[in-house]
């Protein structure tokens, strides 16, 4: 059964900045935001697996726009650190209640 959808689209936006801006970083990127662009690669790929493999079209649909729509509030409101604290913590909210 597929828990909490919602928390992992909350995951997924709130370390969309950090994962993209591995694309753009430039040769003297510090040691701390390297760790940070890892942190947020690896806990937005499982958690976009997670939604995709259990999840039908339309539900996908809507998880998407949440998505969108959880980056973009975090990219305005929220720095990189606290935000991925957050998505860490939903990220573990998720497995505690999805995993038996």
């Amino acid at each position: 059964m597929f828990a909490y959808p919602p928390i992992l689209s909350i995951v997924i936006g709130l370390c969309w900045t950090d994962f993209v801006t591995m694309f753009s970083a430039q040769t003297g990127v510090s040691r701390g935001r390297l760790i940070r662009m890892t942190i947020a690669s690896s806990l937005l790929l499982t958690s976009l697996a997670s939604i995709f493999s259990e999840a039908n079209s339309a539900l996908s649909l809507a998880l998407l726009l949440a998505i969108a729509a959880a980056a973009l509030l975090a990219s305005r409101s929220l720095s990189s650190t606290p935000a991925l604290s957050v998505a860490s913590i939903g990220f573990a909210l998720y497995f505690s209640g999805a995993t038996p």
